[in-house]
Order: structure tokens, then sequence, then C-alpha cells
């Protein structure tokens, strides 16, 4: 903790205390009803899934698959590679899929060969979460294409002005949160979260280098070297 201190003490925050917390080993017998599990990276699905996020799948029929379904599918291109895409469209050749971070479908239709599951829920830091399926996940997609257009379009120009004037004012309002570090063990490796007023604010996890801090905590907490 005395590393910790040293690293942030420019920061104006200071870590309270850390906490490990071990997930138990029968903690997702409950969900037995899915017949495969995969742990998600890369990304194309960013906005509705994040690297690390534990996907629970069933195997349904292609025939009860529709719009708005996220599913895990077989890639063509690598025999060992699993894909997880929203459909968007189905044809006479199978299922149009899109990641929900891309600009156009995928280039291939996923054909009933392919189809691996559908999935319903996700395991995010040992909290199961329900996926948007059908009507309510086309919306969702469309959504999130929408927000990352103006995102793309604004970064450039709002990104550097937020870093200069948030960090004057943090320091000029003496801005001195107290923060906790919780040192989580899950299935997928260990994750740290930083939690403030019982909302966590930021998380990292080592094993596949992903750093997420919420706006305004991003003016005083860092990633982890």
């Amino acid at each position: 903790m005395g590393l910790l201190r040293r690293q942030y003490s420019l920061t104006f925050f200071s870590v309270k205390k850390v906490f490990n917390i071990k997930t138990h080993k029968n903690g997702f017998d409950k969900k037995s009803k899915f017949i495969s599990k995969f742990v998600y990276s890369g990304s194309s699905m960013h906005g509705t899934l994040r690297k690390g996020d534990i996907t629970y799948a069933k195997n349904p029929p292609l025939q009860s698959i529709i719009p708005g379904d996220i599913i895990v599918y077989a890639d063509q291109a690598h025999d060992e590679h699993k894909t997880i895409h929203r459909v968007v469209s189905i044809s006479p050749e199978g299922l149009i899929t899109q990641g929900d971070n891309c600009h156009g479908p995928d280039a291939f239709p996923v054909t009933e060969q392919e189809l691996i599951g559908k999935v319903s829920f996700i395991d995010r830091e040992r909290k199961l979460r329900p996926i948007a399926e059908g009507y309510a996940g086309i919306r969702h997609a469309t959504r999130l294409r929408i927000i990352n257009k103006f995102r793309i379009f604004l970064h450039p120009l709002l990104h550097p002005l937020y870093f200069i004037m948030g960090e004057r004012i943090a320091r000029g309002l003496k801005w001195q949160p107290e923060i906790y570090q919780i040192k989580i063990i899950t299935l997928a490796g260990v994750i740290t979260k930083y939690v403030h007023n019982n909302k966590t604010i930021a998380y990292w996890n080592p094993r596949i280098e992903e750093w997420y801090c919420r706006k305004p905590y991003d003016l005083i907490l860092k990633k982890p070297e």
C-alpha cells in the first residue's frame, strides 16, 4: 500500500483498504442450463461487452434466432476462433451478423453448422447481467453506433480540453475522494476495482491489460503499470 500511496501522491486521493474476494467454485451451478461459456476479448462489441466478460450461451435451433440476438459462432477463416456478434438480419444463406462497435455487417452469413449458441447473460465482476435481445437488442446497438459517431467527431476537440480544465478544477477544489481498492479473484483472473461511495468507479484487469475509469475520476486515477 505504501507503493500505491507514493504512486498516486499527486492525484489527491488515498487508497484506504485492500479486500480479497474469491469466487466460490460452485458459484455457477445455477447456470447449468447454459451449455457453454466463453471469455470475451476484442473490441467489436465494445459498449455491450467488455474484455474479460464471461458470456453464457445456450444452443437453440437456428430458426429461433431473431435479429437483435447475440450469438457465438465458429469463424470460417479460423477453426479454433469463436466470434460473438449480434444478428442484424436473416437471409436464405444464414444469419447476418455485425459487431455493435462495427460500421458494417460481417462478410459471411452464419449457417446452422457454424452456430454455437445464443448469449443471454454475461458475468461481469461476479454479477450476472442480462443481454438485450431481439428488438431491444437492435435499439441498443443502433443507439451505440449513433453515440460512437458523435464521439469520433468530438473526441479530438474536447478530449485535451477536458483534461486541462478538469485537472485545474480538481486541484483548485482540493478534491480528495476516499477511494477503496478491492481485488477480486474470479474464474477469469484477478480484477482490481476502485470504489467510491459504494460505486465502482474504475477497474483494472492485468491479464488482458484492460483499464476502465469513469469520469471525472480519470482526472485523478491513472492506469496501473
